[in-house]
């Protein structure tokens, strides 16, 4: 089963140079909800994935990449 890497979310965000309060804007949800899925906190569902994807021009597949992305803290 594949499972979200919300440490690509937060890689994705920041190489788009976009804060959580412009890409919750962006995906119409709330500042907090996007911050319970960038930190792991909640697993965002399916749908929520596919309009990120679309959000920050990623693969949907670039947020199931396994492991932790080199450079970012533990």
């Amino acid at each position: 089963m594949e499972r979200f890497n919300y440490q690509m979310m937060t890689l994705a965000r920041d190489a788009r140079e976009l804060t959580q309060s412009e890409l919750a804007d962006r995906l119409q949800i709330r500042q907090g909800t996007l911050s319970k899925y960038e930190t792991g906190f909640s697993e965002p569902p399916a749908s929520f994935v596919e309009d990120l994807a679309e959000a920050l021009n990623f693969p949907r597949s670039f947020f199931y990449v396994s492991g932790r992305p080199y450079g970012l803290p533990p």
